[in-house]
């Protein structure tokens, strides 16, 4: 085990002894003893502590015994905010991650985490099956990010429900197997605004659980294909959605019927053979702000996509195969950027494209076969 005497660590240090000379003694006798235990067992590990953040890091380097921490003399109480833990293992036989650490940490300190960083701790962690009970006693935990933390899939519905006041997940498997109904993990989350659930492999969902409060969702980077009508539903409130670089073939009609506060849309870089986009996929949505869906092999666009669209500010078509536009396709006063370059466009756009489009800014039409324009 190694904790290491940098300029910072010296910061943090100094706030918990009265002199500088006391901190460069504490520091050289931790040194020492940690050396010794590290070397006797095998393991190393880690700790920084940035104060400008309030934030503790533990990585670990082989698999440790945090109970040896425990009996190291004078180990100063950090006053800590945010930890991340990385490369270390979870806890195993239902033991919390609270109880895990409080060998070594301030037991209050860590039920006072507001934002916990787990970062690839699969390698060292046991194969099984996480369970509720890893986070009981985060119940002041705000942000959770999890990136490559387990080799077993978080499966139980139940996963999260000791976290009352989460608002924010980050969940990434680095391209790992992701099981279809984990998703599902966040149900019984009424307080949950911001769900990212990109670089993973899921392949499809049937429908989120009821997440009253979720503004922000991120899903891209995975594997979709199709989307059902209903999918998103139970997502009253959502504002941004993301599903670029996935494999998505169809935008339906009804997909967007009970999302009438959706302001972002991104959808670029699909990696099908096309997306065909159905009549009214956006009318209505009177909210509706940025919609972009480049490079995504789009060959046509319906009539009335855009209807009602009032306070759209930005549609980028971009790099797709579009041989021409609707003639209704906008009608936002709004509208300030429309990018249309590398499509294969050839006739004069149609003479009421820019009726209302007063307030437009950035016209991109480059990389086309456009020979004639209207005046």
């Amino acid at each position: 085990m190694l904790f290491k005497a940098n300029h910072s660590r010296i910061m943090c240090c100094f706030v918990q002894f009265s002199t500088k000379k006391d901190v460069v003694r504490w520091i050289f006798q931790l040194n020492q003893l940690i050396l010794l235990a590290a070397y006797a067992n095998g393991f190393d590990v880690q700790l920084t502590f940035y104060t400008d953040h309030r934030q503790l890091e533990v990585v670990c380097f082989q698999k440790p015994n945090f109970k040896l921490l425990g009996n190291l003399p004078n180990l100063p109480s950090f006053n800590f905010k945010d930890l991340t833990y990385r490369d270390c293992p979870l806890p195993i036989n239902n033991q919390t991650f609270v109880e895990q650490l409080s060998v070594f940490l301030d037991s209050t300190r860590l039920y006072s985490i507001r934002r916990l960083f787990f970062i690839d701790n699969a390698h060292l962690s046991d194969m099984e099956t996480l369970e509720p009970q890893l986070f009981a006693g985060l119940q002041n935990l705000k942000l959770l990010s999890m990136k490559n933390p387990s080799s077993m899939p978080l499966d139980n519905p139940l996963m999260f429900k000791h976290l009352v006041k989460l608002k924010k997940i980050k969940y990434d498997r680095r391209n790992r197997d992701f099981p279809e109904q984990s998703y599902k993990l966040v149900s019984n989350m009424p307080k949950l605004k911001i769900l990212s659930i990109y670089n993973n492999s899921l392949k499809h969902i049937s429908q989120f659980t009821e997440l009253p409060k979720l503004v922000n969702l991120n899903i891209s980077s995975n594997q979709l294909v199709t989307l059902n009508d209903d999918v998103f539903y139970g997502l009253p409130k959502l504002k941004i959605l993301d599903l670029s670089f996935n494999n998505l073939t169809r935008l339906t009609t009804r997909l967007f019927n009970r999302n009438m506060k959706l302001r972002v849309f991104l959808a670029d870089n699909q990696q099908s053979s096309g997306v065909i986009i159905e009549n009214n996929v956006f009318a209505g949505l009177k909210k509706l702000e940025v919609v972009s869906l480049s490079n995504c092999k789009i060959i046509a666009l319906p009539n009335g996509i855009f209807d009602d669209c009032i306070q759209l500010i930005k549609v980028n078509l971009s790099h797709n195969k579009l041989q021409n536009l609707p003639e209704n396709i906008l009608r936002s006063s709004y509208l300030t950027e429309l990018h249309l370059q590398n499509n294969e466009l050839m006739s004069m756009l149609p003479d009421f494209l820019f009726r209302d489009a007063t307030n437009l800014r950035i016209l991109r039409l480059g990389f086309n076969s456009i020979e004639t324009l209207n005046k």
